[in-house]
């Protein structure tokens, strides 16, 4: 979100400030199915970088996107499909399983020296004529590259007039792949296993390794403003120690992390260098001011 003022000093200077407000949260993309319909299209979810990116339309949590992540559906098959709503309270297009003998999966997949985080995501059921209570289904699984359960839930209950969101977990739910699973084949009323729908499904893209240089959020080598700023849009974010920006290790990105940023500011491959000029916490008006501060000449306050 941008905002503009317009400030009028004296010796006839017009400045104009444009000033980026960030949320502070944690990088991601949302898939919300926006722009599908009936089978899912494979390349939903692929190295997304906008919004938008042809008819596919997807939300953003925080600033970022995920370049770096593909995503399969049902790679041990079946035929996950998207309907336009009527899950619960959920807006639609909503995700689901049409296939009676399959497990709904969503795969996430990061490139080389990458991580993908799953950060949470929502469910509701389908049919109140049907379900008028809502159903409860077998298990709600998260897989790691190796196949382990990173987080399983048994019995999940599935509301029919709101929806329940999954997006706390004992430890970060994070790896080189992940696989999300919902075995809902227990369900056999009206369209079966097809009436629970998943949405707005929430993930981030990390380094594979913790930072060579201490403070060095975005690992190019050298701890400098680029890294205050990872460290600002995954401030209150969740993630393996050491990994993303948490510097001091505590599993949480916070402002004790801020501090082993700036005692660490000018580093570059261990070298102990202290840089003045180390912006605080507040100073957040000030960083998104550069670059974009236009100075305009303006008529003289007086006339000839």
């Amino acid at each position: 979100m941008n905002k503009c003022w317009i400030a009028k000093r004296a010796f006839s200077i017009t400045a104009i400030l444009c000033v980026t407000v960030t949320p502070f949260e944690s990088s991601a993309t949302v898939l919300t199915y926006v722009g599908t319909s009936g089978p899912i299209a494979q390349a939903y979810g692929d190295r997304v970088t906008s919004t938008m990116m042809g008819s596919f339309g997807y939300g953003q949590f925080g600033e970022g996107f995920t370049s770096r992540v593909t995503v399969d559906y049902d790679p041990a098959g079946g035929d996950p499909r998207t309907w336009p709503g009527a899950y619960g309270d959920l807006p639609g297009p909503v995700l689901y399983e049409s296939d009676d003998s399959a497990k709904l999966q969503i795969r996430f997949t990061a490139d080389p020296g990458y991580h993908v985080q799953l950060l949470g995501w929502d469910m509701a059921t389908y049919g109140q004529i049907f379900h008028p209570e809502g159903e409860t289904i077998d298990s709600v699984t998260v897989y790691d590259a190796a196949g382990a359960q990173l987080f399983s839930q048994t019995n999940v209950f599935v509301p029919i007039s709101t929806h329940i969101t999954f997006n706390t977990f004992p430890s970060p739910l994070i790896d080189s792949m992940l696989t999300l699973e919902i075995d809902a084949r227990n369900v056999t009323e009206a369209f079966g296993n097809a009436d629970i729908g998943v949405d707005n499904i929430r993930f981030r893209q990390a380094f594979a390794s913790p930072p060579a240089v201490t403070g060095d959020y975005n690992q190019d080598g050298s701890v400098n403003a680029a890294d205050y700023v990872v460290w600002r849009n995954q401030l209150g974010a969740d993630v393996v120690k050491y990994f993303g920006a948490d510097g001091n290790g505590d599993g949480i990105v916070n402002h004790g992390d801020y501090a082993v940023w700036k005692s660490s500011y000018g580093d570059s491959g261990g070298s102990a260098f202290q840089a003045e000029g180390v912006p605080e916490p507040s100073a957040v008006v000030l960083l998104g001011m550069m670059g974009c501060l236009l100075l305009v000449r303006a008529r003289s306050s007086q006339k000839e």
